[in-house]
This record gives C-alpha cells, structure tokens and sequence, in this order.
C-alpha cells in the first residue's frame, strides 16, 4: 500500500462512527477537520523535536486526531485530547515532569495504562508501548501499524501477550475463563517500574 492509498483508506473508513478507533469503553469521537500547519509548527516547538513526517501528514491530511487503534491518535493544538483535556504536547510535558523518557512521545491511548508512543531518538518511527513501567519496542513503524489497524487487522493480539484466568463469576458463582493483556510484544528497552 501506498502512503495516498493509505490516507484515502483511512478517510474512508473513519467516516464509520462505529470503526473510527477501536476502544469499546468510550464514546466514538467526533470526526475532527485537519490541523492547520501552524498547530504543527507550534507543537514541534514546545516538544523540541520534529513529529515524524507521516504523523504530519495524518493531521494535515485525514484529522487532527480521533481516529485509530485504542481511545485513538492524539491531536495537536485545537484537535483530539485524551480524557484529561491533554493533546499531544501537553501529554508529553505534562508526563516529562514525571520521569517520563526524553523524547519518547506517547500519541495513542491502548487502555489500561498502555500508550503506544514514538521513539523519536532514534528517527526510524518505530512504535514503541509504555506499560507498567516498561517500554517496549515492538517490530512497528507508524506506517505499517497505521496499515494493520485501516486494514483491520488485530493490533492488540499483535502487540500484547494474553494470558489466560479463571475469576468466579459474582452472579453464577461458577468459574469463569477470561483473558488479560500482559506484557507488549518486542524487545524491553527501558523499565521505569519500582
């Protein structure tokens, strides 16, 4: 696939209110307009270092966040914020002041603490997961982590390891087998647990 047919296709399928990102939990969000450049600019400028050049042209092109895997891409300046009110940038300072990596820019919210982040360090746009204090390079470019999820593929079985458990179902009073995400799939970088 093509970076244009990739675009077209995410257009295409964020139209759909129901596939506009993947998150069960919370309310789809509205299908927000492009950024303007100058959001970008300005968002390149408090965090310090230049967004990947395809995460540009989704703002620039599809939306100002709102749309993809999880609770969805985060917007910049006037776009898609996560349930606290924070885009992109001020995640990103905000998590800074916390022991959060330099240049480590979480852009997508998995759920249950895990954030899909970006290693701008390293300038190859590798996807990289923050969960439970680890952060994990997974086998990810944005491109083809962009190309998994428009094309439907499951990105949490891809990303996560599951494990099984039984729980006691509190109605039947019977057991249950139920399933949990585990640890992120790839190679540990860093761990920033106690």
């Amino acid at each position: 696939m093509t970076e244009q047919e990739l675009l077209a296709a995410i257009r295409f399928r964020i139209c759909d209110t129901k596939s506009r990102i993947d998150a069960s939990t919370v309310p789809a969000p509205p299908l927000f307009a492009t950024a303007p450049v100058e959001a970008i600019h300005a968002a390149e400028a408090a965090l310090g270092f230049g967004l990947p050049l395809l995460l540009r042209r989704l703002y620039l092109s599809v939306a100002n966040g709102g749309f993809g895997p999880g609770g969805g891409i985060l917007g910049v300046g006037g776009g898609y914020t996560d349930l606290d009110g924070k885009t992109l940038t001020t995640l990103y300072l905000a998590l800074r002041s916390q022991r959060w990596p330099q240049e480590i820019l979480p852009f997508c919210d998995l759920g249950d603490a895990a954030w899909c982040c970006l290693d701008r360090r390293s300038g190859d746009d590798h996807i990289m997961i923050m969960s439970s204090g680890d952060l994990t390079r997974t086998s990810f470019t944005l491109f083809s982590w962009v190309e998994a999820w428009v094309s439907g593929a499951d990105l949490n079985a891809q990303m996560f390891e599951f494990q099984d458990f039984s729980v006691v179902n509190p109605i039947t009073r019977r057991p249950l087998m139920v399933k949990a995400r585990g640890r992120a799939k790839g190679d540990l970088v860093e761990s920033f647990g106690p």
